[in-house]
Order: structure tokens, then sequence, then C-alpha cells
């Protein structure tokens, strides 16, 4: 990360690991996630983390069980709660910004309706308006708890903000595009109140219809991941100025990249989606604070296992090192003329010259 010029980098608490047994608490687990984030402050690199990250420790998995497994799991709130204050009053202020949950909106999504995560089932609606409330109730627990043992910190929400257009023949009531929107925002409309920062993470943009969801898998070409994702930039800033629109509040993206094994792919997808985050930064005057790229290094991509390499770096042959591919010094050329341009405009360019630049667009 030093060598690529990061600022921030995301780094998720795991736990399972932290209470592998309810009110067993492995201390070695904390001071080694202490260890971990003093070592990116000493390397210049601020630490965002991340409490939850989809995964549960297995005692709050009651197998098979629909409607008393994890989020609605009797002993879930009492838990977590103690979790969220051990960990922050752990770690207090040497970080700045805390993220209660990733993306828990896709979490309860693709658990309840898709039946492609845990608890494993199809169109629960029911459960899965519950599993929203509840994990609504858990992060402001959250964030009135990161207030308390970390003052100077940032409370940030991430949620999975994909854009979705509408497609009258494919769903000609809307009620699929109205479904989507609120997969998209039920979650953080109920915490946003709670936020500093609201965190944007965008991969593709589709049409909302069920014919979308059956092929998505099966499609593939140079507009398309290899996950099935369509690639369109630009929903990346119409998602963010519906976002700004709603909330008003600063935004981060949070996570943005793409599943390819072509690198050349991989600089493309990059370099289009920064400039439509700049169109909407310069152009639409949204509020946006940060961007961080998905990933660092290729990763375990949860039902897709390794299918789609998302990294900037990968193993070597002898799976004991990284190597980081051409992308990521792209990346780093482009963090190094961001700093450049923003010190011209802190020292250099007058406003009119702003308008200029603008324009140019």
């Amino acid at each position: 990360m030093k060598r690529i010029g990061v600022t921030h980098a995301r780094l998720g608490i795991e736990w399972a690991r932290v209470e592998p047994k309810p009110g067993m608490w492995n201390q070695k687990a904390l001071d080694q996630y202490a260890v971990m984030i003093g070592k990116l402050r000493a390397a210049g690199i601020e630490p965002v983390v991340t409490l939850w990250h989809f995964t549960m420790p297995d005692w709050l998995v009651n197998d098979f069980q629909r409607d008393s497994t994890r989020w609605l799991h009797p002993d879930f709130q009492a838990h977590w709660k103690e979790y969220v204050d051990r960990v922050t009053r752990r770690f207090g202020s040497s970080v700045s910004i805390y993220v209660p949950q990733n993306e828990p909106n896709g979490d309860v999504n693709l658990g309840w309706i898709a039946g492609q995560w845990p608890p494993g089932v199809w169109l629960d609606f029911h459960n899965r308006n519950r599993a929203t409330a509840a994990s609504i109730e858990a992060f402001r627990v959250a964030a009135d708890l990161i207030r308390r043992n970390a003052p100077h910190a940032k409370v940030m929400a991430i949620e999975s903000l994909n854009y979705f257009e509408r497609f009258f023949p494919y769903d000609p009531t809307g009620a699929f595009f109205h479904a989507s929107q609120r997969a998209n925002f039920d979650h953080l409309d109920g915490v946003a109140d709670k936020c500093d920062l609201i965190g944007l993470n965008y991969y593709y943009t589709e049409i909302a219809s069920p014919l979308t969801a059956m092929t998505m898998g099966k499609r593939s070409g140079p507009g398309i991941t290899l996950l099935g994702w369509k690639i369109k930039p630009v929903g990346l800033r119409r998602e963010l100025n519906l976002v700004w629109k709603r909330y008003r509040k600063p935004i981060v993206i949070s996570e943005n990249g793409i599943a390819t094994s072509h690198d050349v792919k991989r600089i493309k997808y990059l370099v289009d989606h920064l400039i439509e985050m700049d169109r909407a930064r310069m152009l639409d005057g949204v509020d946006v604070r940060g961007y961080f790229a998905w990933t660092l290094a290729d990763n375990y991509e949860w039902q897709f296992g390794y299918k789609g390499p998302f990294g900037f770096s990968k193993l070597n042959a002898a799976r004991t090192d990284y190597i980081l591919r051409p992308s990521a010094m792209v990346y780093k050329g482009i963090i190094e003329s961001q700093q450049y341009a923003a010190r011209l405009r802190k020292e250099d360019i007058a406003p009119d010259h702003m308008e200029t630049i603008k324009e140019a667009w």
C-alpha cells in the first residue's frame, strides 16, 4: 500500500475471532488488530475499521431457522452491543473512521430473498424486513457507542448501491424497479441521521427485472465482468447524484472494482469510473470525500469463490508473496496526480480558472 501511495485503507474486524464463544474474549486477537492498526498509521495510512462484514459467529447461527438466525437470533442485540463496546474501547481514537456494518442491505436481500447467502431462503419478505429492522437497530446502537468511546471518530455507513434503471417492457408495473430501490435504501434511510459519512459501494448498473436476475451469471463479453456484472461507469455518477439528493451527507465511494483476468480491462474500468466520480463532484456539486478501489489483493468473493480476481496484486507461484499488477502503478499515478491537483486548487488556481476546468469536461 505504501508503494501504491494510498492514504486510507479499510480493515475488517472478525467478530468470531474476537469472541469465539459467547462471553469468551480473545485478547490476543484484539491485540493483533491493534498492531495492524498501528502499522497502518505508522506507514501514513489511515485505517477505516469495519466492525461487521457479512460473517457472524457460528453461535449466532441457528441452522435452518429462517426466523431466529443471525440478525434475528434472540441473543444477537445483547451480544452485538457488548462486542462493539469492547472493540471500540480497545481501539478508541486510534481509529478516525468506524464502519458499524458493511452492506447490511445486500446481506438481508441475498439471505432472505435471493437464497444465495445464509440463511439461504427465497422470497421471505417478512423475515427480510425483520432482519433489516434488526440491522438498523444494531447500527444505531453501534453509532452511539462509537461516539462515546471514540468521540473524535466519524461514523460511516457502507451500503450496496448499484444503479437500477426501469425498462417498461420488462417491468410494466414498476414493481421490480421500486423493489430494487427499496433494497438499496431502506437500511440507509434508517441510519443516515447517525452518520457523518455515507459509503457507496458501486460495481454495476442493471435494468430492474426478473430477467436480469436470471441471466446475470450467464453473460460475458467486453462490457461484462467475470461475475456477469454489466460495466456502465455513468451509473456511478447517477447513483452519486441520487444519494446526494436523498441525504445531503458527504459521500465516500467505499468500493469500486472489477472482476477480470485482464489488467488492461481493470485499468479502463478504474479510469472511466474515476472520471464519472469527478464529473459528479465538479459538475453536479456532489460532496465526494474519497474513493476506495476494490481491492488490494485477489479475494475470496463469497458464493463466487476465486472465480473473479479483483486485486491490484496476485499471489506468486509459490503462494508466499503478492505481486503488484500494472494497474496498481496506474492507480499510484492517479493518486499522485490528484494530490498535485489538490495543491494547485489550494494554492494557485483562482475561482474563474476552476470554472474553465469544469467547462473542459
